[in-house]
């Protein structure tokens, strides 16, 4: 699993080749997942949008080969209680990665092209 991905469980799973798939690993939607999404889906309904969204950034669940986890296959075969689940998983991943972001400094002395533009305040963090 990468720093950037989340894995969990589905409540009830995907049926796909006879057998019922829940284990899954999601990945941050990018802005190219959701552009993509756009222009297959349309902006109309946040639904199918986000479900065309989850479609791109599952990098797996279960055995089910990542060229088959696409917009139509989980809107026919993913429950409303597995969406939830994984936008869940989706909201957790972003709140991690915003808390570790914040505890690591990413403040230093600024290059030599910048100290001549920095401030106190640039400088300290405030």
């Amino acid at each position: 699993m990468s720093a950037k991905t989340i894995t969990g469980k589905l409540s009830f799973g995907v049926e796909f080749d006879g057998q019922d798939h829940v284990e899954f690993e999601l990945r941050l939607f990018t802005a190219g997942d959701n552009i993509a999404a756009l222009m297959e889906v349309g902006p109309e309904n946040g639904m199918r949008l986000s479900c065309a969204m989850l479609a791109r950034a599952l990098m797996r669940l279960g055995d089910i080969p990542k060229d088959a986890l696409t917009y139509a296959f989980l809107a026919e075969n993913l429950v409303d209680d597995d969406f939830d689940v994984l936008m869940l998983a989706q909201s957790e991943l972003k709140k991690k990665l915003r808390l570790s972001s914040a505890s690591s400094p990413t403040i230093g002395k600024p290059s030599p092209s910048l100290e001549s533009t920095a401030t106190a305040s640039d400088v300290s963090g405030a």
